[in-house]
């Protein structure tokens, strides 16, 4: 069997493996009802004004599965803006890859009940670690460091802890886009929105 076959087969395998554990309850399936949106303590990622599209949703057999369900990626360009999506003080920062290649450049932003927000796949940071932040902040330039199948964007979770291998991703929703759950494909405008 030459190379090209080979690995066709084993992403093949991978897929129905996949889809198997979904299928059999290995992945809790995506949550059937999600946070109130017009109460929710997160907006959109990006300034008032902006619009980018859902590149990738929640509960994908993509890279949004298992521990990874409730994330979302937004396309944009590098060197766009991407601001906090809830207020907090900067857990983590980590910098130094370049766009095409390397490990994932990130802001981590801890809220007050606990709650960890990254933003992965950045160009470079804003923010230091120990700042405060307040939703809609300027935190980082988006970017195309880590594994992002070579498509710039912007990926978005909250976690109970640092690391998702360790407690999964938690379903959000986002107050200043005026819909409970985003859909892939489609474009969201991030609308203003007042301080809780």
């Amino acid at each position: 069997m030459n190379k090209k076959r080979l690995v066709l087969v084993g992403l093949l395998v991978c897929f129905v493996l996949l889809a198997t554990l979904n299928f059999l309850g290995a992945y809790p399936p995506c949550a059937d009802e999600y946070p109130d949106w017009q109460t929710s303590p997160y907006v959109l990622p990006y300034p008032v004004g902006e619009s980018y599209p859902l590149y990738q949703g929640n509960c994908t057999l993509g890279g949004h599965h298992g521990v990874y369900r409730y994330s979302y990626d937004f396309l944009m360009p590098i060197g766009a803006v991407v601001t906090a999506a809830r207020g907090g003080i900067v857990f983590e920062v980590r910098t130094g890859s370049v766009d095409g290649g390397g490990s994932d450049n990130l802001v981590k932003i801890q809220h007050d009940d606990g709650t960890i927000a990254a933003y992965s796949h950045i160009h470079d940071a804003m923010v230091a670690v120990g700042e405060g932040i307040e939703a809609g902040d300027p935190i980082a330039w988006s970017g195309n460091t880590g594994q992002t199948g070579g498509t710039p964007h912007l990926h978005f979770q909250v976690s109970t802890c640092s690391e998702p291998v360790n407690c999964g991703t938690l379903p959000v929703t986002f107050r200043n886009v005026g819909e409970e759950r985003l859909v892939e494909g489609e474009v969201y405008e991030a609308y203003p929105f007042e301080q809780p």
